[in-house]
């Protein structure tokens, strides 16, 4: 998914933004439950699944943030 990410092009693209914002909602909402049993079992990927939650919390809110800035 993350080709993906890099992979399209947003520029120019009058959909982006909301388009963007329904993937980051998907992977936020399809990793929540996931999250919780890796967590439950001790799985090491509890913390891969962890970090990749933060880092696109902290990529929307930067990306908000530079927006309100301009």
């Amino acid at each position: 998914m993350c080709e993906f990410i890099y992979a399209a092009k947003w520029d120019r693209y009058p959909q982006a933004e909301k388009d963007f914002s329904v993937l980051a909602s998907v992977i936020e909402d399809g990793t929540y439950h996931l999250l919780k049993s890796l967590e439950k079992s001790g799985s090491p990927y509890y913390h891969l699944v962890k970090a990749l939650r933060e880092t696109l919390k902290a990529c929307i809110r930067q990306e908000a943030s530079d927006h309100e800035l301009a």
